[in-house]
């Protein structure tokens, strides 16, 4: 239609116009109310070749947060939207796995709140195997690892969350488990990825008091993964 035609344009030309950054702001809003209304058109993101055109924007300092945390929220709700064709956002990003690259750098340098909903589009892409395997080259445990130790607790929960999942995962779950075992004690990397808890806290959590000296998350641990993290 005219609305999802303007969009497209917009998003594929964004170097058009005086006022670039508030017209992506707008396509990208009028695109959400578009999915919103109806999610079946998601599969109309990747018909027209716009699927990368959303990870581009998310190239730190490209663009400003607002338009990053709309890309952001278009990424979610398109990869999380069950298509029966095989031309989907999450078959552009096989296509194109380097694109996943912004989907990084978000993680590591975004404001908090985009960070936050990067977690949420890597949750939606971990569901798919190979994506999890493009992810996991592109170092993504460390990128989490680096958020479990977040003084923002929602941040932090995020992260360990998505550790589970991906250390539960039938093909790539050891390759989880081993880059997190290259930074971590044995007792931490199974306290983050077993189903099991341990006294009455209802979830994991690293903390300096603990009764289990091999599971404190220490300045050490820490300092390591921002290192890490800041050679990818």
């Amino acid at each position: 239609d005219s609305e999802g035609t303007c969009g497209r344009s917009s998003l594929q030309n964004p170097t058009r116009g005086e006022h670039t950054d508030q017209n992506l702001a707008l396509a990208l809003q009028s695109l959400m109310d578009m999915l919103k209304t109806s999610p079946v058109r998601t599969e109309a993101v990747s018909e027209c070749g716009a699927s990368i055109c959303l990870f581009d924007l998310l190239k730190v300092g490209v663009r400003p947060a607002h338009v990053q945390a709309l890309a952001l929220d278009v990424l979610k709700l398109c990869g999380g939207t069950t298509t029966a064709k095989k031309k989907s956002i999450v078959s552009d990003v096989l296509d194109n796995p380097d694109s996943l690259t912004g989907l990084c750098c978000i993680l590591k340098a975004g404001t908090l709140d985009n960070q936050k909903r990067a977690l949420y589009v890597v949750e939606v892409f971990v569901r798919t195997p190979k994506l999890l395997s493009e992810l996991l080259k592109r170092g993504i445990v460390m990128y989490l690892l680096a958020h479990c130790s977040s003084s923002e607790h929602g941040l932090s929960k995020q992260a360990r969350d998505l550790l589970k999942t991906m250390g539960n995962s039938p093909l790539h779950g050891l390759a989880v488990t081993e880059a997190m075992g290259r930074f971590l004690p044995a007792a931490v990397v199974a306290g983050v990825t077993s189903d099991a808890t341990s006294g009455d806290s209802d979830e994991f959590s690293f903390t300096a008091d603990s009764r289990t000296p091999e599971m404190i998350w220490n300045d050490k641990m820490a300092l390591q993964f921002r290192q890490c993290v800041g050679e990818q």
